[in-house]
């Protein structure tokens, strides 16, 4: 079945099991309640796409396509669902979010993957054990509403560390704040579209769907509403905190700025006046005294001192 691009191919028994597939079975007479799960294509494949999955030839192709945005669009009677999940693949950033296809209808789901998702597998792995949803219906709903719920886990995770930092603002690092803020523009990417497409799938609902698949799709349009208002006040804390870190950072160097150009200020005099001390030519004042070096220093204490209460007096220090 790899060689044709399945990753598996089983059909529901209507209690939560299923049977595997093999591929001439398939292809002679394909059974009810199929779920065919799909990393490639190949052209037997698409063949059988072609001629059983109810979708028209330009359809075909937006389900293969190799970059897809969600969506949600109705070709018949089948229903072609594009959404995202968070990957939680070892090594990966959950923020680089995967697609997952789904052309859905009574009686056959064909889901599609590039990259490994852990929801697929889980749902497999309870319809092996007799544990899984009965129908086709039942299973996309399933799908959708497991693949949105492990989203959460990563906004709170965003939502722990934008906390912390604001809690430590002093020790925040500004390339910790771009990471943060870069994984939550990532995460808003894929969630916002992904809200239009779940909630045009609910007012769009096929017949087909029992109510309460509608109902568990609904809240899951809800819950992925309210994923994108969090981002949206994650990321409003993230811009808060980076102008706050801004003005800290420009504070600091103000402060600075001003310490050098308070002390240029009490200098410049001293180095004109030792400056022209020391220029080489005759008739210089006290060159023979042997007390005239400690009688210009005193000249220039008190001329220190003198800028310093004039610069007091300002009120500049």
């Amino acid at each position: 079945m790899s060689d044709h691009g399945i990753l598996w191919a089983v059909a529901l028994d209507g209690k939560g099991g299923r049977r595997a597939l093999e591929w001439e079975e398939l292809s002679a007479a394909p059974p009810q309640a199929v779920w065919l799960h799909l990393t490639g294509a190949s052209p037997e494949l698409r063949a059988w796409l072609h001629d059983h999955s109810g979708l028209d030839a330009a359809a075909l192709e937006t389900f293969l396509s190799p970059e897809t945005r969600p969506r949600c669009m109705a070709n018949g009677e089948t229903l072609l669902v594009f959404v995202r999940g968070v990957n939680l693949n070892p090594g990966s950033q959950p923020d680089d979010m995967l697609s997952l296809r789904m052309a859905v209808s009574p009686q056959l789901l064909i889901t599609f993957r590039q990259a490994r998702l852990a929801t697929p597998a889980a749902v497999a792995e309870r319809l092996e054990a007799g544990q899984g949803p009965a129908d086709v219906p039942s299973l996309f709903v399933t799908l959708v509403v497991e693949l949105s719920g492990r989203i959460q886990p990563v906004l709170d995770n965003l939502d722990d560390l934008i906390a912390e930092r604001e809690g430590e603002l002093e020790s925040t690092q500004r390339k910790d704040l771009t990471e943060l803020r870069r994984q939550t523009i990532a995460l808003r990417r894929y969630l916002a579209p992904q809200r239009a497409a779940l909630a045009s799938l609910v007012a769009a609902a096929p017949a087909w769907l029992p109510a309460l698949g509608l109902a568990r799709l609904r809240e899951v349009a809800d819950v992925t509403a309210r994923f994108v208002e969090h981002l949206d006040e994650i990321r409003e804390r993230g811009s808060v905190l980076h102008d706050e870190l801004s003005n800290r950072v420009g504070e600091e160097l103000n402060a600075r700025m001003y310490a050098l150009s308070v002390v240029t200020l009490v200098f410049l005099p001293l180095g004109l006046l030792t400056g022209l001390l020391g220029i080489n030519v005759g008739g210089m004042p006290g060159s023979d005294d042997p007390q005239a070096f400690w009688i210009v220093c005193g000249i220039l204490l008190a001329i220190s001192a003198l800028i310093g209460v004039w610069l007091r007096r300002l009120r500049w220090i």
